[in-house]
């Protein structure tokens, strides 16, 4: 059927409302992500949670579409107007609540949470919003006859501009209500361009025709359909395994969270474009180079962060993501319906087992796997690329005969990164000499090796260099425990000839205890970042100087519970901590006896520490911020609003004293922008340059600000040697819970 002659231009049209549609939806998704993820206390599990629930809405959405446009064609469109426009009145009527129920919050499970959440306020219309694409590719062909993927470039443009415009003009400049307000004025605009579309057009809808063939024949699998399904359980779980790993490990916020998935639609985009051969080629041949590359930072556990930069290991994580999924998704077009029938009928069949592939991979990732390696650690995102892997293995694909020759044998250093992970973790005395060493090894012999086609011979080359790692792994009895704040490791080995435990959360050390080192009264001294002279224990020093009849504390943070050492019989110490799995370890003696030994009368709060704090109307004379698990960054722990609830729990003359070390982000930016907003000194107790001696015994280096009202403790303070100014040639940095950007705070 010809065009209708009153809209010559309906792929223009039908474009239109496919680029505002994924604009909405991908502007949505970040939003939410950044609403929720405070209310859980900052855990990577709510991100991958918020993709489940996108997940599953695709799905029914793809599937409705195409059921719909088989059963019902001529009215399909109007019934996805209304959905649109029902899932407006519900949410003005409605409106996303910014701090999500409480019933939700104590709910069992993070993710059912979450997805509970989003259910509850945002499923019809997101519903809405997933049927178009599908929806607008079938009324383009039975109205203009042409192809449906013209609509791809569309959609794509609108996907790209949310993902790119959110981190860099959205999120800094609009506050989480104007966000809403954006995506709802969005969904209106679409709704209503749909309605003018549709009573311009209504006549040429009512003539299309009904699908010619019977409705379960659409359900008929082809031999090709069970790649349909599994290539995208392997690329959603890829993406989700790098960005639950890079969220744990740096930041759960949307730069981390946008990037990820920016790169998994890219792969879509040029998988799905007919791109050159020679360019896919390409990517086949150094792929490995990559994944050689992965297969060791992976084999780190963590450490691969530890160094300093972050910009190669985004590099590596991001380009293994880019390679694996353009290939596996070009594999995946290669395996799409090959009949010319395909534009409206077994495509939409198509499309559906690709959404349900990716919600299965998303729903393991986020649900299964957590469960399953609860007592093993974080295996599915090198078992999502080992399978990955192993599909382009498997394949066949003529055009690629090399491929058996290394997708198989690549596995192997995944059985090896595996028992890496059991083993515990490197002995990081060794780490940067190995580390520099190996990685200039591996990148250049697998250069070399991929540019002479001896592709086998990478990956057994990674090999080798993975099991050297066992060589430096101290003999240690490592006990893993995996929830939905993260994984922790204690970790029980032999260091100068005395037993040490070790508490690990990521790849960050939260305790060490060691049978060497004990105090006059037999109790455990604190090391790592808690030495007595250090700033920790120089700061309880001087406050308890000052204050010899007791002080009130508040710790966010509990760890091993070092931190109970300093504690007197004539003081309070209240720890606020996230994770109750923290507790169980903290207070089992046989594992960790700061608490056990504490001299002062303890409590623990579990649950988010300012929640807890914005619940009570306590008062402290010193609250201690300490809240960071691995190195991530527990944004709304840090925000101005954040600072103001603290001080309101604080004594006139109080102290806030905050833990800033961290690997990835310069934090005194922010204190020195706290020291400007509330009026008060902070002064920096910046030990760096601890003595190795020290740091071969256990402790380490650390950096602590301390603000406080305080005047006798400020003329202490002012007389020591240790603490100094915060420097003024740094630039303040303020963060709101509305705009709290991490790229300004970034160590490249």
């Amino acid at each position: 059927m010809r065009p209708p002659k009153n809209h010559p231009r309906l792929a223009e049209t039908l474009g239109t409302l496919a680029f505002i549609s994924a604009l909405a939806l991908f502007l949505i998704q970040p939003v939410v992500g950044e609403i929720l993820t405070p209310s859980w206390g900052g855990t990577p599990t709510v991100w991958l949670a918020c993709l489940l629930f996108f997940q599953i809405v695709l799905f029914i959405g793809y599937f409705l579409a195409w059921i719909g446009s088989l059963l019902y064609p001529r009215g399909a469109f109007l019934i996805y107007l209304l959905n649109l426009v029902f899932g407006l009145l519900l949410l003005i009527l409605n409106p996303l609540p910014l701090e999500p129920e409480s019933y939700w919050i104590n709910s069992q499970s993070t993710s059912l949470g979450v997805v509970g959440y989003l259910g509850a306020h945002l499923f019809v219309i997101i519903l809405g919003l997933s049927t178009t694409s599908t929806l607008l590719q079938h009324v383009l062909s039975q109205l203009n006859s042409g192809k449906a993927t013209q609509l791809y470039a569309y959609s794509n443009a609108g996907s790209f501009l949310a993902l790119l415009a959110f981190p860099l003009i959205i999120e800094p400049n609009t506050s989480r209500i104007q966000q809403i307000q954006l995506f709802t004025f969005l969904v209106s605009f679409q709704t209503i361009l749909g309605f003018f579309f549709w009573l311009q057009n209504r006549k040429s809808f009512l003539v299309i025709p009904a699908s010619g063939i019977s409705f379960f024949e659409n359900f008929k699998l082809e031999k090709d359909s069970k790649w349909w399904i599994l290539i995208p359980i392997c690329t959603s779980g890829i993406l989700c395994g790098v960005t639950n790993h890079l969220a744990t490990e740096i930041a759960s916020v949307p730069f981390l969270w946008i990037l990820p998935l920016a790169i998994y639609l890219l792969s879509y985009v040029i998988a799905f474009s007919n791109f050159p051969d020679t360019f896919i080629f390409l990517i086949y041949r150094y792929f490995p180079i990559f994944s050689s590359l992965l297969f060791f930072l992976l084999s780190l556990t963590g450490l691969e962060l530890a160094s300093g930069t972050i910009i190669v290991p985004l590099f590596i994580h991001f380009g293994c993501l880019f390679f694996i999924c353009v290939l596996l998704h070009h594999l995946l077009y290669e395996k799409r319906p090959k009949n010319e029938s395909t534009e409206g009928k077994s495509l939409g069949f198509y499309y559906c087992l690709i959404a349900l592939g990716g919600l299965l991979g998303t729903l393991l990732q986020a649900i299964a796997f957590p469960v399953v390696f609860a007592r093993l650690g974080v295996w599915e995102y090198p078992l999502a690329m080992a399978a990955g892997i192993f599909l382009l293995g498997c394949s066949k694909n003529p055009k690629i005969p090399v491929l058996i020759e290394w997708a198989i044998p690549a596995t192997i250093p995944f059985v090896l990164i595996g028992l890496r992970m059991v083993v515990g973790p490197l002995d990081t005395t060794h780490y940067p000499t190995l580390t520099s060493t190996i990685s200039g090894i591996l990148f250049f012999g697998c250069l070399a090796l991929a540019k002479d086609g001896r592709i086998l011979g990478t990956s057994l080359i990674i090999s080798f260099l993975c099991l050297i790692l066992f060589l430096f792994t101290p003999e240690a009895e490592t006990e893993i425990r995996r929830n939905t704040f993260g994984v922790l490791k204690i970790s029980k080995t032999q260091k100068n000839g005395s037993n040490q435990t070790l508490l690990y959360h990521g790849s960050t050390i939260h305790g060490i205890q060691s049978e060497a080192l004990k105090d006059s009264e037999g109790r455990f001294i604190p090391l790592s970042y808690y030495g007595s002279d250090g700033p920790a224990g120089d700061a309880f020093s001087k406050l308890q100087k000052v204050h010899s009849h007791g002080v009130n504390i508040a710790i966010i943070g509990l760890g091993a519970g070092s931190m109970a050492w300093f504690g007197r019989p004539q003081d309070q110490i209240h720890f606020f901590e996230l994770d109750p799995a923290v507790g169980e370890i903290a207070e089992n003696p046989k594992q960790f006896q700061f608490l056990s030994q504490c001299a002062s009368p303890y409590r623990i709060h579990f649950g988010d520490g300012r929640r807890i704090l914005t619940a009570n109307t306590d008062k402290y004379n010193l609250l201690i911020l300490d809240a960071f698990s691995s190195d991530t960054v527990p944004i709304h722990l840090l925000t101005l609003e954040a600072l103001e609830g603290y001080w309101k729990h604080l004594e006139p003359n109080g102290t806030l004293l905050c833990h800033v070390s961290n690997r990835h982000f310069d934090l005194l930016r922010l204190m020195k922008g706290w020291e400007k907003s509330i009026g008060i000194a902070g002064h920096l107790f910046d030990n760096r340059d601890l003595m190795p001696e020290k740091i071969a015994q256990g402790f380490s280096p650390s950096q602590w600000v301390i603000f406080t009202k305080d005047r006798n403790l400020q003329q202490l303070i002012h007389k020591s040697g240790s603490w100094q100014n915060i420097p003024d040639t740094l630039d303040p940095v303020i963060w709101t819970d509305d705009h709290h950007s991490i790229l300004g705070l970034l160590k490249w």
